[in-house]
């Protein structure tokens, strides 16, 4: 557990400091008078979250925590915290007023704080599972629960520590599986994807044809990017280009772009590389990025008024 709550307190400070040079946060802090916040202020507001989850009976800590959450406007979280303690001290009247000051906040800052919020509530719910799991450490749905915020929070190796934990409770609960086996899918750790289905599928209760059936095609894919991977008639450059391709016919579109990404950096003259993630954001309603790589494709490879180009184009 001590791991998993480092990883979470790095993965949100990192989080919360992004969010801080974002355009939307600025404008709403410059509104506000307090454009002045520093990371001081994200590290206070972590430090009073985990003192208040670390003793949620103590009245102070929530009266503390719910303060700096509203004085930083992330007024959503701060109203699912007070409707929690309002409960255990209903007639208490600061507690009362901070959450109409929550209500309040939350109405006139709706456009800011939705991106914060959703960060926050996701903090709020992991260190609720944490408690959860100290007191129930064999419940593989608490570890597929908690693995699945990871993931959302893109925090691809917390989540795999936790859906291989649940797995290695309970790898008959069909959602632990897929999910030990998506998440390394999305690792680029095929083999070992492969290899725990062959191991565990035997033992799995499939709920429905629909379940046996995703397994089933989740191993083809993978089967396929093995096959890329080990083949020894490709080079590198074109190992990649056939795994975008399996990406796209899959509409994984931010895996194709990880892939091409990578591609260029390592050769920045790569032309088909180029034009493949032309394809990509043109996919993802990226038009002007997509213009972009086109025009870089053109000038490499020296193919013009291509397929690709007329659909960028709309010629």
């Amino acid at each position: 557990m001590i791991r998993i709550h480092n990883i979470l307190l790095l993965i949100v400070f990192g989080l919360l400091c992004q969010c801080s040079g974002r355009t939307t946060e600025e404008g709403t802090r410059k509104h506000a008078g307090e454009n002045g916040q520093d990371m001081r202020t994200d590290t206070e507001l972590l430090e009073l979250g985990r003192k208040y989850y670390s003793d949620p009976d103590n009245k102070g800590n929530a009266i503390k925590y719910s303060e700096a959450l509203i004085k930083n406007r992330y007024y959503s979280a701060a109203m699912k915290l007070l409707d929690e303690v309002s409960r255990k001290y209903p007639e208490d009247v600061k507690i009362q007023e901070l959450y109409q000051d929550a209500i309040r906040g939350g109405y006139g800052y709706h456009e800011y704080s939705e991106s914060g919020d959703t960060l926050l509530t996701k903090f709020l719910a992991i260190s609720g599972l944490d408690q959860q799991i100290q007191k129930s450490p064999s419940d593989a749905g608490l570890y597929n629960r908690r693995g699945i915020l990871f993931l959302q929070m893109n925090n691809l190796n917390a989540a795999e520590f936790d859906f291989t934990r649940a797995c290695q409770i309970d790898c008959t609960f069909y959602d632990s599986f897929y999910n030990s086996i998506y998440i390394k899918y999305l690792m680029g750790k095929t083999s070992e994807a492969l290899q725990l289905i062959s191991i565990e599928e035997e033992n799995i209760l499939y709920k429905d044809a629909p379940e046996r059936q995703t397994i089933n095609n989740l191993r083809k894919v993978l089967t396929d990017l093995t096959e890329i991977t080990n083949n020894i008639n490709l080079d590198e450059k074109n190992k990649s280009l056939e795994k975008v391709r399996i990406y796209v016919k899959l509409k994984d579109f931010n895996l194709a772009l990880n892939e091409l990404n990578n591609a260029i950096l390592k050769d920045h003259n790569f032309g088909d590389a180029y034009a493949l993630r032309a394809m990509v954001f043109y996919y993802m309603d990226q038009k002007g990025e997509a213009l972009k790589d086109l025009e870089m494709a053109e000038k490499l490879t020296g193919k013009f008024d291509t397929p690709l180009s007329k659909m960028i184009r709309g010629d």
